[in-house]
């Protein structure tokens, strides 16, 4: 009989699994730009955050899957709520059992005060290797978990060692049923929680900024104008994905400092999937440019623009591919001498590129002469060639020096 009770719960813990899991990939289905905008409107107050937390919280019933999606009695709470990752799993479990008789209410509380410490402690070993804001929520989830059950468990502690009547003594005036009491104090120690970071909510989120400040690759990987993207105003948006596209540009030429020995920052590897994040949101924001209505003009600057970010992408793998060829010709103490040479063409390459500059844009309201944009493709084209063959050598006699 136990081994059936055993096999339902983690069968229904498997379907919530599933279902936490289906629900993610379909999100990422739909994480276009235009979504996650409206997501951003959404929780552009206070307000509308809490009542966005609220919906997620009451559709996923699982503060672990909604952070994972923008991580005695009460050791046996804890070790089911390690398991499930979910205090409200956990919650129904006591609920149900509660309702049989199993568990009197007070086990019922520490058994669900538990599962918040529980599910707390995946939650801090899957934070480690985050960084930046993602650290940040992560630590904060986890603060309010701990916060909440410590408080509860004291409280219970104070109740029942010296006879102060408090959370159980104010349920038992009130609802005589244990499953209801046990629902209700899930209640209670939910809602006191969410009560009391409100109220601290400003001087937390100051100290979580400071004690985990967002790193360089998460600077490097979100947009810095395209924020103000009005979807009405294509020229306006046009200007911002140009500002966007010289941040491109600036990142593609840091690619090059990654191999020089003096070089203490993020990593080749790290900055190239910061730009195609990045990239990802200018080519998204450049079509949606392309579906909206426009003068003629305008519309070749947007055809114009789409030609700069796709030969954009093209002079990043170039360059990152070329970068990662020198990295490694460097630790031959032969070649290091014509690595170095190759990575100061590379640099000098794209330092001689022309700039995405404010003349340009001005230049582009009344259009772009015929000759402009074939001339700046061959340009670009001829720079991630140099880059391909100053690099393709260096492979091939850094393969040699492998084998030797």
């Amino acid at each position: 009989m136990m081994i059936v009770v055993i096999g339902k719960i983690l069968l229904g813990l498997g379907l919530m699994f599933t279902g936490v899991q289906m629900l993610s990939f379909v999100l990422k289905q739909v994480g276009s730009r235009q979504f996650r905008m409206l997501a951003t409107r959404f929780v552009s107050s206070r307000v509308r955050a809490l009542a966005f937390g609220l919906g997620s919280g009451a559709v996923m019933q699982s503060t672990s899957a909604a952070l994972v999606i923008l991580a005695s009695l009460i050791s046996a709470g804890m070790m089911l709520g390690f398991i499930a990752q979910s205090s409200t799993a956990v919650a129904l479990v006591a609920i149900g059992l509660a309702r049989e008789g199993i568990l009197t209410s007070p086990q019922a509380f520490l058994f669900m005060y538990g599962a918040a410490i529980g599910s707390t402690i995946c939650k801090v070993m899957i934070g480690q290797r985050f960084r930046g804001t993602s650290r940040q929520l992560v630590r904060f989830v986890n603060i309010f978990n701990v916060f909440g059950a410590s408080v509860f468990i004291l409280l219970y502690y104070i109740e029942v060692y010296w006879h102060v009547p408090l959370v159980m003594a104010l349920l038992n005036s009130f609802l005589p049923d244990l499953d209801d009491q046990a629902a209700w104090v899930f209640l209670l120690f939910n809602l006191t929680s969410a009560i009391f970071f409100i109220t601290i909510n400003g001087p937390l989120t100051r100290w979580l900024a400071r004690s985990l400040p967002p790193s360089e690759e998460e600077g490097l990987s979100h947009p810095r104008y395209l924020s103000e993207f009005q979807p009405e105003d294509p020229d306006t948006g046009l200007a911002l994905i140009r500002l966007e596209q010289a941040r491109e540009l600036e990142q593609i030429a840091a690619f090059v400092a990654t191999a020089r020995e003096d070089y203490w920052g993020t990593d080749l590897s790290s900055r190239y999937v910061a730009f195609k994040s990045l990239a990802s949101e200018v080519a998204a924001s450049t079509a949606t440019v392309a579906a909206m209505k426009m003068q003629p003009h305008t519309a070749k600057n947007q055809a114009y623009f789409q030609t700069r970010q796709a030969l954009l992408d093209q002079l990043a793998d170039s360059t990152a591919s070329g970068v990662k060829i020198i990295l490694q010709a460097s630790t031959y103490p032969s070649l290091k001498e014509l690595a170095g040479a190759c990575r100061e063409s590379i640099d000098f390459l794209l330092t001689s590129l022309p700039p995405i500059s404010r003349k340009q844009t001005i230049r582009s309201r009344s259009g772009y002469s015929r000759t402009s944009v074939p001339a700046m493709v061959r340009r670009w084209n001829n720079c991630a060639r140099h880059i391909w063959t100053a690099t393709n050598s260096l492979r091939q006699m850094t393969r040699d020096a492998c084998w030797s």
